[in-house]
């Protein structure tokens, strides 16, 4: 039931935003959001990071920071997404004793 009522009041909330003509045009659609459970993205065609939140992983070696106007984007070796850490290496053996930790 929850998770109708997110979707019901979200869906409430996006039709309560004025974002005609905003976004990306794509083949004369306008492109304003992305939605999937409880993430948004919101596109634009200006850059708009939040420092505190972005990171970056890549998988060739450089020492050239990533630099969006004034401010640094901090390079990590593995982040979490959807309570997974996401490694270049092989994170198995890590992953299962977090899992059997949790339980």
């Amino acid at each position: 039931m929850s998770q109708k009522i997110f979707t019901a009041a979200m869906e409430e909330i996006f039709n309560k935003l004025d974002l005609e003509k905003q976004g990306i045009n794509i083949d004369g659609e306008w492109l304003t959001d992305l939605r999937f459970a409880d993430d948004v993205a919101l596109t634009t065609t200006s850059v708009k990071i939040h420092k505190g939140k972005t990171k970056f992983m890549t998988n060739f070696e450089t020492n050239e920071p990533i630099v969006v106007e004034t401010d640094e984007i901090e390079k990590v070796e593995s982040y979490k997404y959807l309570g997974q850490t996401v490694k270049l290496e092989d994170n198995t053996r890590e992953e299962v004793l977090i899992r059997i930790k949790a339980g």
